[in-house]
């Protein structure tokens, strides 16, 4: 639970445009709006996509309703070619060939799709009826300007046979019962009954060709390797893409070359900015003034905004969105514990970025739930005498954990209590120690 994942460049990028996005005036995109279009993604791409490629996902969405990037822009970012739209063959389907419907990943999706090829036939082999005509794709039209014509693509009519279908699941067909659909040509592709496929009708994966390189290698003869190896161990060591990587690299490419949103200097320049403030030590100086002034603490705990700007001259509002922090104050009787339930809502301006774990399902759900399972899971369960309380961020409150101060620390200077304050302290997943 508390180790942390490495953060790609990608996932700072997309961070800081979203930043730039909720910060410009007037803001393109707000806190709110992104954690709708969040919300709105199919339930498959809640599921798999990783936490920033969500985030790409509802800034794509802001760009083009906005008007600032077009779907032909989209298209070729994604790779999406002209016949790839259109689904256009060389020559169209003959009756009775034997087809196969392509699947669809839900979780590879930047917005919910407008789909009407249903589920079922998915991954389904089943032979052409007849062809329809060239009709305007609607899965298309969709989320086309309306001002521009849409490429006509064919329509089929599919036969499949039932058991084909839902056997094994129990149903009572006779052997030649059979349903038919109308299926678009982007969907389909030729079957000629080579491909190995699953129970589902979908191809079965291909096993990727992984070496499996185990720490206890003795290596007594030291080697040293190319230039090509080290680039492919640093490759292996990272691991396979997180899911949605491709996806927010395309936006990346697309707020910065076509929206124009940053500049690739502006980009780096919120990264370094948004970095830097992650490293700055203000919540640990914050608590270590509240544990050697009382009067510091007691302002603290009334009014901690005011507090902290008088002390320290910092704003504690968030720069996406205005917020307002309050300090809540371990004691022997009560822990606290800081969650957002909802999304991943964090005081970044005064502890710098969130930590993976805390972004987490798991998290989010069991710190809910059972809170004391999750102190005993970093190792600082209270006993049955503690009450523990859990603040749920879920709007426009930032929570900040004033640990109690260590024993045997009265000689201690305030820089050097700062030093024993850290991030995990401040939600309250930990205590402070010598």
């Amino acid at each position: 639970m508390n180790s942390e994942s490495c953060v790609f460049l990608w996932e700072k990028q997309v961070d800081a445009l979203c930043i730039i996005a909720m910060s410009s005036k007037p803001p393109l995109m707000t806190v709110d709006e992104l954690r709708r279009r969040i919300e709105s993604l199919e339930p498959s791409a809640q599921t798999h996509l990783s936490y920033y490629a969500k985030w790409a996902c509802a800034l794509l969405g802001c760009l083009r309703e906005r008007g600032l990037v077009k779907e032909e822009d989209i298209a070729r970012q994604l790779g999406i070619t002209k016949a790839s739209e259109t689904g256009a063959r060389e020559t169209p389907f003959a009756k009775n060939d034997t087809v196969r419907v392509k699947s669809f990943d839900f979780a590879c999706t930047w917005r919910k799709p407008h789909l009407r090829t249903p589920g079922y036939i998915f991954g389904q082999r089943g032979v052409v009826e007849e062809f329809i005509g060239c009709y305007a794709n609607p899965e298309l039209v969709a989320f086309a300007d309306p001002k521009l014509a849409s490429p006509k693509c064919r329509l089929y009519r599919v036969r499949f046979l039932m058991r084909d279908i839902w056997t094994p699941k129990g149903a009572d067909f006779g052997g030649e019962d059979s349903i038919t659909a109308e299926v678009y040509e982007p969907w389909l592709e030729l079957d000629d009954g080579s491909a190995t496929h699953g129970d589902d009708g979908a191809p079965a994966p291909k096993r990727s060709k992984v070496h499996h390189h185990h720490e206890h290698h003795d290596h007594g003869d030291h080697k040293h390797v190319s230039p090509a190896e080290t680039e492919e161990n640093a490759v292996n060591r990272e691991g396979a893409p997180k899911a949605g990587q491709h996806l927010a690299e395309a936006t990346i490419r697309l707020a910065v070359d076509v929206a124009n949103l940053a500049t690739k200097e502006t980009l780096r320049a919120a990264i370094e900015r948004t970095e830097s403030a992650g490293q700055s030590t203000l919540g640990a100086r914050i608590v270590a003034k509240a544990w050697c002034s009382p009067e510091f603490k007691a302002r603290l705990l009334e009014d901690a905004p005011s507090a902290i700007k008088e002390a320290f001259g910092a704003e504690t509002s968030n720069d996406t969105a205005p917020t307002k922090l309050i300090v809540v104050a371990n004691s022997p009787n009560v822990r606290h514990l800081v969650v957002c339930t909802l999304c991943s809502c964090y005081p970044r301006t005064v502890l710098g970025h969130s930590p993976s774990w805390y972004r987490s399902r798991h998290y989010r759900a069991q710190a809910a739930r059972d809170p004391r399972a999750i102190l005993r899971m970093f190792g600082s369960e209270p006993d049955a005498s503690t009450r523990v309380e859990v603040h749920d961020a879920t709007a426009d409150c930032r929570f900040l954990v004033l640990p109690e101060r260590p024993s045997n620390t009265e000689e201690m200077s305030e820089d050097e209590l700062s030093k024993l304050v850290t991030r995990d302290s401040m939600i309250g997943v930990a205590l402070c120690c010598l």
